[in-house]
């Protein structure tokens, strides 16, 4: 009688790992976008009576700069918002994840295409799109983690985990509302981005620490 050899299965990444490499991403893509920002085109004469006046001409390669710095930072933390209550990974929330990277490192070349053809509406729109894909990958990670306790402790509370989903549904439906007005009201979708990068910018480690929403054995 054979006995069969039990198929040996690869660990997956280690959430530290994983942790490190999102990280690293991260500061590329921040560190990248300073490349969409351009200086002014003056001579050095024309620099010493007119460089703030040509700065200020380029106040929408700032504005969007800032909304594009906010919202990867927003990202990162809700990302690490999550990872601190993670227990453990499997390949499929790992490949989420790198989904989500994908999009964040993408976020530079429509922030140069706003700096320069802010004005056209296509512009904006694939601006907004790339918002909505990156808050509609978040979410689905945070699903894919919290159903049924798939990855996360299950001592978090039912109630922390809805509250966490729906405080992540915010800044997708203002990413949303502000892609559709791109198409017919620029300014009005550019307020709407910037909405997006503030709610992006909420200190979710203060709301989850109020809310049950914490590791067992943490005070």
């Amino acid at each position: 009688m054979t006995t069969k050899t039990p198929e040996y299965q690869a660990p997956p990444i280690s959430l530290s790992h994983l942790s490190a490499f999102t990280d690293n991403i991260y500061a590329f893509s921040m560190t990248i976008l300073i490349t969409t920002l351009r200086l002014p085109s003056l001579s050095e004469k024309e620099a010493s009576t007119g460089l703030f006046i040509a700065l200020g001409n380029e106040w929408r390669f700032l504005a969007i700069y800032a909304i594009s710095f906010l919202s990867i930072s927003g990202y990162w933390l809700l990302q690490h918002t999550l990872y601190t209550h993670i227990l453990k990974t499997d390949r499929l929330f790992i490949w989420l994840n790198i989904l989500l990277l994908l999009a964040v490192t993408f976020l530079p070349f429509p922030t140069a295409l706003m700096g320069k053809y802010g004005r056209h509406q296509g512009t904006a729109f694939i601006y907004g799109l790339v918002m909505v894909t990156t808050y509609f990958l978040i979410n689905l990670i945070t699903w894919y983690a919290c159903r049924n306790r798939r990855l996360v402790s299950p001592e978090i509370p039912d109630a922390a985990i809805r509250l966490f989903r729906i405080r992540l549904m915010a800044p997708l439906l203002l990413a949303v509302a502000g892609t559709l007005l791109s198409l017919s009201y620029i300014r009005l979708a550019f307020l709407f981005f910037a909405l997006v990068a503030v709610a992006n910018s909420f200190p979710w480690f203060r709301f989850f620490k109020f809310n049950g929403f914490q590791k067992p054995g943490n005070s």
